[in-house]
């Protein structure tokens, strides 16, 4: 636990350990700070904000979770993406899939350098609570987010994410049932062969 009575994500590396954590206070740190935890900045809170804007009762405590949010580490890779965490104890987890929350790239008004370049946001949880706030990307890790302009409107994934898993579970059990049916026509038709095997040929002419 970091201080301040926040929880870190472990998926990533928080810059500095518990003791250096411990010494800083989270009103200190400047939101261009390198230091964590710390406040987000003005485009971090917007595009969080705009991930969050999405219409589904489901996320209503994710959105009383944005109140007290703040960024505790930072892709190692030089893309914005941010970790998060929150007061746990003065809100309440979302019950719903992780990441919940994409938004794709709009081309026509993102205005690219790079024709080939793509980028999307995803929202992620850890248990029901805001873990981090990521940016995919193709070619180039982008230092800033893009304004919440660039990206179609956002959508909750859970109700994809769940039809494409009940079709996987569905092919399975049809190849299941299938390969079973296989099996058992196989086994019959071994019977059978060992059956007829045993009789007399004359027998088998005869009838």
């Amino acid at each position: 636990m970091a201080s301040d009575g926040y929880l870190t994500p472990s998926h990533r590396m928080m810059a500095g350990g518990p003791s250096d954590i411990a010494q800083r206070s989270l009103m200190s740190a400047s939101p261009h700070s390198d230091e964590f935890p710390r406040q987000l900045t003005h485009r971090e809170a917007e595009v969080l904000d705009f991930m969050l804007a999405v219409e589904d009762p489901r996320i209503e405590p994710l959105r009383a979770q944005r109140r007290g949010v703040v960024a505790t580490g930072r892709c190692g890779c030089g893309c914005a993406s941010i970790d998060l965490a929150v007061d746990r104890a003065q809100s309440q987890p979302a019950t719903i899939c992780s990441p919940p929350i994409e938004a794709n790239l709009n081309r026509a008004k993102a205005a690219l350098a790079d024709p080939d370049e793509a980028y999307g946001l995803l929202v992620f949880l850890d248990d029901g609570w805001l873990s981090l706030l990521e940016i995919w990307w193709i070619k180039k890790p982008p230092g800033e987010f893009p304004p919440p302009q660039a990206f179609h409107t956002p959508e909750v994934t859970c109700d994809r994410f769940e039809a494409a898993l009940a079709e996987m579970r569905r092919s399975s059990n049809e190849a299941s049932l299938a390969g079973n049916a296989h099996g058992r026509l196989h086994g019959a038709t071994r019977a059978l062969q060992r059956l007829l095997g045993r009789r007399p040929t004359t027998d088998i002419r005869e009838r």
